[in-house]
């Protein structure tokens, strides 16, 4: 288990080495960006699985470096989509990672409203299908269903993990 400090450095070291490797990965844009604060991504199991930093240059989100929570190795690093399909029109890029806390609440609530009686835990940042906010659901002590929030979707999961389910 690493500490977010040591995450961090790690992380650093990625974005120096990243910012001086040539295209394809279109790593150039990296030279002079920054990291902003870590946060943990779990499992659905709600385990800590590894730090993500979000790579930034003015205000506008180039990529990410995510730093394995155990081993303190690069997971895996890179663009996201929007950069790399329109390197030269930083107006397209996002300017978030992910979206907030409260804003997956809220996208969450068109689903929890369905549910009465039930204890809501969470948001909790995960990988499952990709990287999304999770809600648990609880009634009893026992899960009654799991709701997951991107940017443009929610969802939920009552039974079993989705077979798309990464560790």
């Amino acid at each position: 288990m690493i500490s977010e400090d040591k995450a961090c450095e790690i992380a650093r070291s990625k974005l120096k080495e990243a910012a001086h490797l040539e295209d394809p990965n279109l790593c150039k844009l990296w030279v002079g960006a920054e990291l902003e604060e870590g946060f943990l991504v779990y499992t659905r199991e709600e385990k800590p699985s590894y730090w993500c930093f979000t790579v930034v240059n003015n205000d506008k989100v180039l990529g990410f470096i995510r730093i394995d929570y155990k081993l303190g190795i690069v997971r895996s690093w890179g663009c996201m989509g929007n950069v790399v399909n329109n390197p030269e029109e930083p107006s397209m890029w996002p300017k978030q990672y992910r979206i907030s806390a409260e804003d997956a609440r809220a996208k969450a609530n068109s689903i929890i409203s369905k549910y009465e009686d039930v204890e809501v835990r969470g948001p909790i940042y995960v990988i499952v299908q990709g990287e999304a906010w999770m809600f648990v659901l609880e009634k009893d002590n026992k899960v009654v269903t799991r709701v997951f929030v991107i940017d443009g979707f929610v969802w939920e999961e009552k039974e079993k993990p989705s077979p798309f389910y990464m560790r």
